[in-house]
This record gives structure tokens, C-alpha cells and sequence, in this order.
């Protein structure tokens, strides 16, 4: 028997709000479910901006298919996958990541990791109007 499906929306992501690096949560057809604050100041959208939408509209066309393609990988085989990113900021900026697509609870959570303050470089990067280099 098939386990039941749940809403995702109705879960607490207090816990996921508290990671330092920047966190989104995506269902199976990688639509944002959460993002975590420092999620919302990398990417710069609104969280109620990009809820419900696919991940992949925050990235540019040649970023997709790879990106794409580990997610399919991340859950057919319930691993998680590794692959480097360009998401297309709120402003227009390019911030290339890392992304960690790892399935927990039958959803996927991107992680990014960092070595650096990603808040803090996306500031910057508004301020001064550079390309970011994060992961």
C-alpha cells in the first residue's frame, strides 16, 4: 500500500528558517514549497514570489538541463545530488551555487552550501553591482 500523500504546505519549516546557508524546499515537480531567509536574501524574490513556482524559471536556459537532470537523479534514487548552478537573481544578477539536492520526506531540499556569508556578498553584490562567484 502506497503511503498517503501529504500537503507540504501545511509542514512547519521553523527548523530550515534556522540554517545559516541559504535552503529552499521542493516538491517532487520541483515547485518551491519554503525558503529560509538566507534563501530569500540570496535570491532577493519575495518568498510569496516564487512559492508554488518551478525552480528552474530562477535559473538561465543554459543552467536548466544539468540542473534538471540531477534533480530527476535526486529522486528516482533518493541520493542526494551535486551540481554546480547559476540562479538568476530578483535584480537581474548572475550567483553561481552549489547546489546539494538531497531528498528527505518525500520532498527535495536544495542546500547550498557555503564557506563565506552568502547575506552578506549578496549586499554587496546590490551595492556595487558586480557578479557574484557563491559555493
Amino acid at each position: 500500500m502506497a503511503a498517503p500523500a501529504f500537503d507540504l504546505r501545511a509542514l512547519d519549516f521553523t527548523i530550515i528558517d534556522l540554517y545559516a546557508a541559504p535552503t529552499a524546499v521542493l516538491d517532487r515537480d520541483g515547485r518551491y514549497v519554503w525558503l529560509n531567509g538566507a534563501a530569500v536574501s540570496v535570491g532577493g524574490y519575495a518568498r510569496e514570489e516564487v512559492l508554488g513556482r518551478s525552480y528552474l524559471e530562477t535559473m538561465p536556459a543554459e543552467t536548466r538541463e544539468v540542473v534538471q537532470a540531477a534533480f530527476e537523479r535526486a529522486v528516482a534514487d533518493g541520493l542526494p545530488a551535486e551540481v554546480e548552478a547559476t540562479v538568476t537573481a530578483a535584480d537581474g544578477s548572475e550567483v553561481r551555487l552549489h547546489l546539494r539536492l538531497a531528498r528527505r520526506l518525500g520532498y527535495l531540499a536544495p542546500t547550498l552550501p557555503q564557506e563565506r556569508d552568502l547575506v552578506s556578498e549578496r549586499r554587496e553584490l546590490r551595492a556595487g553591482g558586480r557578479r557574484s562567484s557563491v559555493g
